[in-house]
């Protein structure tokens, strides 16, 4: 009686720490401003808020879809084929894998994403399921543009100029006695 009291005890004592570890977790990936979402052989078992404030998409929608890979769902086909066959690809091998894509929201808008998939395994290497973290590049990816189209904008701009100064040199060097013509 006395040991099945103490068993009784320590698994009062585990349930609650393991209740703790829980919830200090959920409050983490609930603090995240990148979309989690966590599925485990193809079955949604989490979305954080981060996630459904990007996409749209609730952890109840994408459980409705149960023949479906919830990421399937949210990538469009402007990824092509390609990006997904790699990300399958990682995920059979249990490594991570890492990039942009495209993302479609429940709206059907689509935005830059760059995401993280992790494989969850056991220490045996059974795989359990995959952790995908999503943020929105959307704005680095418009700043990124347009620092593009300025130094191209730029570079012409001062490439005209330059140009008309590296000709008149040439010419002074050829023809010094039309220096105060070419100086003009």
């Amino acid at each position: 009686a006395r040991l099945f009291a103490q068993v009784q005890r320590h698994a009062a004592e585990l349930t609650q720490r393991v209740e703790e570890r829980t919830a200090e977790l959920i409050a983490i990936l609930e603090a995240m401003g990148e979309g989690v979402i966590y599925t485990d052989q193809n079955r949604v078992r989490y979305v954080n808020q981060a996630f459904t404030n990007l996409t749209g998409y609730r952890a109840d929608a994408l459980l409705a879809q149960p023949n479906r890979h919830p990421l399937a769902m949210i990538m469009p086909a402007e990824n092509g084929e390609q990006a997904t066959q790699d990300i399958i690809r990682a995920w059979e091998r249990g490594e991570p894998w890492q990039g942009e894509l495209k993302i479609r929201r429940q709206d059907g808008s689509v935005f830059d994403a760059g995401m993280t998939m992790t494989t969850v395994t056991l220490s045996d290497g059974q795989l359990l399921g995959s952790v995908a973290l999503i943020r929105d590049i959307s704005q680095r990816k418009a700043l990124q543009a347009q620092r593009e189209r300025f130094i191209a904008n730029a570079s012409h701009e001062l490439r005209t100029p330059i140009t008309n100064m590296i000709l008149r040199l040439a010419l002074i060097r050829r023809q010094p006695e039309k220096l105060e013509e070419h100086l003009r």
